[in-house]
């Protein structure tokens, strides 16, 4: 090889060189240049004007949130809407920003699970937020981490991971309000107990101003332990929620999985494949694989075992998703007025 050539060959290789730092220099900056960007502009400013959120899952499985005149609504249910979480739900979306850019090749979508929701394996949810002037339209994919997720906007190419993290299940029962009743202590004047077995009792008492209850027809052979014996009574039907039960639980230790788990759980976690699910399944001994009675193929569900929790080790947590008989056992509760 002549001094010659080998100058144009070192001269090339140079120029290759610097151009690929150019490249990575650029996209670096380009993808610094969008973090702290709002993925939704406009969105925290409306947040007031949304009058419809919908929520879309895989399989065709969705939930419509209307805002009535006096309340949120699920019209699938026709029934008052969680207003708690959904108001969590839509600030933040509205607090959505960028953090870092990712994929624009819809061929790599399925690892972040951005991909569109009529995909064979979609996993994501689409979540549409509808006022009267714009829609703002969104794919939530898997979660990176405790505080990011991976979204991409519908129409779209540019994924994305974003921050805080956005948690939006399809299922319109997850968006039911859990209150029943909600009946103030000071608003009751009077209790009638009629008890299955045993004799009947009354509580009453003339004021609401009145410290406590006065117990009328006491059994004969009892007496009350106090004056203010049956004041807790008047407060049984506060705040009173549906929902299953929880139990106390002991942490094994938290699994770090990153984006490899769907569905995070005190006492439950979900994944999209055997392998992910028996990888942390090996690591936490004290734990149970669910054969997948009564889910979708593609749920792949992995439980703690006993008293345990998928928290920092020791921990002390009170919490549900398991299988115990507490956490699937719904008592059933029936209200009349009369």
């Amino acid at each position: 090889m002549t001094e010659r050539r080998l100058g144009y060959l070192l001269a090339a290789s140079l120029v290759v060189l610097v151009f690929a730092i150019w490249v990575v220099q650029r996209q670096s900056g380009t993808s610094a240049s969008h973090a702290g960007r709002a993925v939704l502009a406009g969105l925290d400013n409306a947040l007031n004007s949304v009058t419809e959120v919908r929520i879309t899952g895989p399989g065709g499985v969705h939930t419509s949130i209307d805002k009535g005149a006096r309340r949120w609504m699920v019209g699938e249910r026709g029934y008052p809407a969680d207003s708690g979480k959904l108001r969590k739900l839509l600030i933040d979306l509205g607090d959505l920003k960028i953090v870092e850019r990712k994929t624009r090749l819809a061929q790599n979508y399925p690892m972040l699970g951005v991909q569109k929701l009529t995909s064979p394996k979609a996993s994501g949810v689409r979540i549409d937020m509808i006022s009267p002037h714009k829609t703002w339209s969104l794919i939530v994919g898997h979660t990176a981490n405790s505080n990011d997720c991976y979204v991409r906007v519908v129409g779209h190419k540019q994924s994305l991971l974003a921050s805080p993290l956005v948690m939006a299940d399809a299922n319109p029962a997850q968006w039911l309000d859990p209150i029943i009743i909600d009946l103030s202590h000071k608003s009751i004047r009077a209790i009638e107990e009629r008890p299955a077995r045993g004799p009947a009792f009354d509580v009453s008492r003339a004021k609401a101003t009145e410290a406590n209850f006065t117990v009328h027809r006491i059994p004969p052979g009892r007496k009350l332990d106090g004056a203010g014996a049956a004041d807790q009574m008047a407060s049984a039907l506060s705040n009173l929620t549906a929902d299953h039960g929880n139990i106390e639980a002991i942490g094994e230790g938290r699994p770090r999985e990153g984006s490899l788990v769907e569905t995070r759980g005190e006492r439950a976690r979900v994944y999209d494949s055997d392998l992910f699910r028996n990888q942390v399944a090996a690591e936490f001994g004290n734990t149970l694989l669910w054969p997948g009675l009564g889910l979708p193929s593609e749920m792949k569900v992995l439980l703690a075992a006993g008293r345990s929790a998928f928290v920092n080790k020791g921990e002390r947590v009170v919490a549900h998703g398991g299988i115990s008989i507490e956490e699937v056992l719904v008592p059933f509760v029936r209200f009349w007025r009369e």
